[in-house]
């Protein structure tokens, strides 16, 4: 019936009606498949167990909100190999409804994360993995990987526009610095007025007897529509000049930077100042809630992500236009 007159409309004597995949189908057009902005984040909760977070999560446009915090238990630990368990929010189509639960791994001496299911039965969204060493008989807050930013199993619920990976931008801004890094100084902007400084100084001591009457006045009022033009191309290229904002910033609670960069602006790149000789740090950047950007940092350990700690001073670069 949905694709015969599209939603919604109002029934007459029955003829538009809809059921719940109709509505799922119109929410997902909408709204990307992920949890929202700070919502189910898995902590340590003591012994073998964790906490989820409340919050809401949609899954292809079935949607639950979870109103409390919710306990799971770890299976106990081997004595001989690690794993690594998975919490995951799961759509079970047969069963009607959406559930978080664990994932236990596979053992082994280099364990990985069990891959979450997308079948037409289920569709699984990780959460958070957890590092289950051998003879573990706790679960602490480092040997829990965040994975709720990862669009590759799960991701943070976005409107119609996806989320936004900056990576390949950021590649290319690389590539464009080392080539002009020689000639561009850090405040780009001062350093193209000192460029066209240099070229006034050089028309100073160009011969230009032959251009109009030959005095300078005059060489300016013959090339006027030239110099008026020129000047309008390098304001142009000065107001779009990458802008480059500097800052130390403290981790919130949750770990996260606001940058205070307004989301209508575009943010391209974010790095630390100076090379501190730990290449393990990386920065992603998000859109935030509080009409702003925000930085999420993290560092590796075991091959996975960790996010930096709440009240940690970090040192940024942020591009943006």
């Amino acid at each position: 019936m949905a694709n015969e007159h599209g939603l919604f409309w109002n029934s007459q004597n029955g003829d538009r009606v809809y059921d719940a995949n109709d509505f799922s189908e119109w929410l997902k057009k909408f709204y990307t498949t992920g949890v929202f902005n700070g919502d189910l984040e898995v902590t340590a909760a003591g012994g073998m167990t964790v906490s989820v977070s409340s919050g809401y999560v949609n899954i292809e446009g079935k949607v639950k909100f979870f109103s409390t915090p919710t306990t799971l238990t770890l299976a106990t630990a081997s004595g001989t190999y690690g794993r690594i368990d998975t919490v995951v929010a799961e759509c079970n189509y047969t069963d009607r409804e959406i559930k978080l639960k664990v994932v236990t791994g596979t053992y082994n001496t280099s364990p990985t994360a069990t891959a979450p299911v997308r079948t037409a039965a289920a569709y699984q969204l990780v959460l958070a993995q957890i590092d289950v060493a051998a003879g573990a008989a706790e679960i602490t807050q480092k040997n829990i990987t965040d994975k709720r930013m990862d669009s590759n199993v799960c991701g943070l619920v976005t409107g119609t526009v996806s989320q936004i990976d900056f990576s390949t931008v950021k590649a290319q801004f690389d590539s464009w610095f080392d080539d002009v890094k020689g000639t561009l100084d850090t405040d780009a902007a001062g350093n193209l007025k000192n460029q066209i400084d240099a070229i006034n100084d050089k028309i100073g001591t160009t011969d230009i007897s032959s251009i109009g009457d030959g005095t300078e006045t005059g060489a300016i009022s013959a090339n006027a529509s030239n110099i008026s033009q020129t000047q309008a191309a390098i304001n142009v290229l000065n107001s779009s000049l990458i802008k480059k904002l500097t800052k130390t910033y403290t981790t919130s609670s949750s770990g996260n930077i606001m940058t205070g960069i307004p989301i209508t602006t575009q943010c391209v790149a974010v790095f630390p100042t100076k090379d501190t000789g730990d290449n393990t740090v990386f920065f992603q950047l998000h859109l935030g809630n509080q009409n702003q950007w925000m930085v999420f940092a993290y560092y590796m350990q075991n091959d996975n992500s960790i996010r930096i700690a709440p009240n940690y001073p970090i040192e940024l670069n942020i591009l943006y236009l």
